[in-house]
């Protein structure tokens, strides 16, 4: 059982203080409302990465099909249907010239 489970079992009163001492091994309620608190925090955190990374990702996605629809124009007109090949090849391109200069600056150290 893990800390969290404990307060919660603890604030339904299915568990005595005491149990909560023994189990968490804080020793006073203001130890116990700072992990709380602690936990709320961290999880309200892990959501804003999340939305942030989905944002993120939402952009770059926009940003690589403008990207493909001007480098790869001529190509298009022809095959509208295959923009998403064309991102494809963008994003193994970006990926190639980062492993390159990684490559690159791990040869100069």
């Amino acid at each position: 059982m893990d800390i969290i489970e404990a307060i919660d079992l603890w604030i339904t009163q299915r568990l005595s203080t005491k149990e909560v001492y023994m189990i968490t091994g804080f020793r006073s309620v203001k130890e116990l409302s700072d992990e709380v608190k602690f936990d709320a925090h961290d999880r309200e955190n892990e959501l804003e990465m999340a939305d942030m990374s989905a944002f993120h990702a939402a952009v770059e996605a926009d940003e690589l099909e403008a990207e493909a629809r001007y480098r790869f124009h001529h190509f298009l007109q022809e095959h509208p249907d295959r923009v998403d090949d064309c991102v494809r090849a963008l994003r193994h391109e970006k990926k190639r010239q980062l492993i390159e200069i990684g490559r690159r600056f791990s040869k100069a150290a």
